[in-house]
């Protein structure tokens, strides 16, 4: 194998592995933003319901049911 070759290999295998290092540091930190905003919206649409209105926000994404009250 040329002294080329092992120098492209190895840069290919580097590009591997830095790609699934970022994908493992970034997915975790999307699940969290994402459970932080269904637990924002939730409390919002409670408090929206139990004020029948007048505060926090209307059910708009129509999941209220499905991840608030299970």
């Amino acid at each position: 194998m040329s002294e080329d070759r092992m120098i492209m290999n190895a840069l290919w295998g580097a590009l591997v592995i830095a790609t699934f290092t970022l994908i493992l540091l970034v997915v975790p930190e999307a699940r969290e933003e994402r459970e932080e905003q269904d637990a924002l919206y939730c409390e919002m649409v409670a408090l929206s319901l139990e004020t029948e209105g007048e505060l926090g926000w209307p059910d708009f994404r129509n999941k209220y049911r499905r991840i608030c009250v299970a």
